[in-house]
């Protein structure tokens, strides 16, 4: 899955969606035979101790991004570092994903209102 022209991310480019909340937010809304083939391709290397790195686990987390829509992670992607991305669907049918990263120290205290705050912002981009 391709995002936006423009755009600095893409599914399609990028070998460690696995472990970025805005990976998973993308990989979440892919069909299973793409998101499998997408894996395939790239792995699922280790970023930190925390990346997961199994196939199993990954899609248990990507079933509950589906049913929640918002992707989350802790320390999967830089030590130190925690990130909440809502997946945005544009008026012409494109899926990209809003995110914002900040230290894992704030994150317990502002990840409710930061989501909050996401989703608030991307329905108006629907």
């Amino acid at each position: 899955m391709t995002a936006p022209a423009g755009s600095a991310f893409s599914v399609g480019r990028d070998p460690d969606a696995h472990a970025t909340a805005h990976g998973k937010a993308l990989l979440a809304a892919l069909p299973g035979a793409a998101r499998r083939q997408y894996l395939a391709a790239t792995g699922m290397a280790p970023r930190t101790t925390r990346t997961l790195t199994s196939p199993e686990l990954l899609e248990r987390e990507l079933r509950q991004v589906r049913r929640t829509g918002i992707a989350v992670e802790q320390e999967e992607a830089a030590s130190g570092m925690a990130c909440v991305a809502v997946p945005v669907r544009t008026a012409d049918g494109a899926l990209t994903a809003v995110s914002a990263a900040l230290p894992v120290t704030d994150f317990a205290r502002l990840r409710a209102p930061l989501t909050e705050a996401l989703r608030r912002e991307t329905a108006a981009l629907r």
